[in-house]
């Protein structure tokens, strides 16, 4: 099977780890946001906040601190060892991108097939015939869908209210229950 997996919220705590430095950021406290469900990429619009700009500095300074969730290296890294080929997807773009996230998904010990870095998620899962995809987007995921066999939303601090008719998946490990393989 061909794996779609996106990383940020989905195989490590980006929105989790961000909280200190948003807060810092918008000179709010960390109650504030929880309380208002605002994470770094759903800010509103009067705190007059440039996301890129703070992907920037957050990434930069923070990318090999940001932990994995639960469980999501060794899962990912068993499919890859059951001849699964994985296709990490992510809308990454902040400044070196791609020179740290290698680095950090190195430093995570994570074995995967390729890296491809696009906002496009649904025409990389056409051109890779991705099979599942895993993403915490139920945007993405609804634009995706129709064209995988499976798609799996990722549970997430600022998608766990919202109502979807997606398959849920809590922990990663889920999964195995979930694609009913061992």
């Amino acid at each position: 099977m061909v794996f779609g997996i996106d990383i940020d919220d989905t195989i490590i705590n980006t929105s989790l780890h961000f909280e200190k430095i948003l807060a810092k950021h918008l000179n709010v406290t960390e109650e504030y946001l929880l309380a208002n469900n605002i994470y770094y990429i759903n800010v509103p619009e009067i705190f007059n906040y440039d996301l890129q700009k703070f992907e920037d500095l957050a990434f930069n300074n923070e990318i090999f601190n940001i932990p994995a969730k639960k469980q999501a290296i060794e899962v990912i890294n068993k499919l890859k060892r059951d001849e699964n080929k994985i296709i990490l997807i992510t809308a990454r773009s902040f400044n070196n991108a791609c020179k740290l996230t290698k680095e950090q998904l190195k430093k995570l010990k994570l074995k995967y097939d390729k890296l491809i870095f696009s906002k496009d998620k649904k025409t990389i899962c056409i051109n890779e015939n991705v099979d599942v995809f895993i993403d915490d987007s139920i945007t993405n995921l609804t634009q995706i869908e129709s064209i995988v066999k499976k798609v799996i939303l990722f549970s997430s601090n600022y998608n766990i209210t919202k109502s979807t008719n997606l398959q849920r998946m809590d922990s990663w490990d889920n999964i195995f229950n979930i694609l009913k393989i061992e």
